[in-house]
């Protein structure tokens, strides 16, 4: 698992976001957590694993613009989830 936070004005690596395009068309579940999903393109990335047959899963405190197409939705705090 890697770790990245990224500002409204940083850029994003194209090369990370070519593979991470790959893993999501490829994965069969993709996990969202603590994210909106707003930054796009890779916000839509979770729909390329739905796409392609697979399952979203999204943990977050608020709504996303995708949660109408996740399998599962858990509205609450990563550290509650996780411990």
């Amino acid at each position: 698992m890697h770790d990245t936070i990224l500002d409204w004005e940083d850029s994003l690596p194209s090369e990370e976001m070519q593979k991470s395009e790959l893993n999501c068309k490829n994965a069969d579940l993709c996990l969202c957590l603590g994210t909106t999903l707003q930054i796009l393109p890779v916000g839509s990335y979770p729909l390329l694993t739905k796409k392609n047959d697979g399952k979203i899963v999204i943990i977050n405190l608020q709504e996303t613009r995708i949660d109408n197409k996740a399998d599962l939705i858990i509205n609450n705090k990563l550290d509650m989830v996780f411990s």
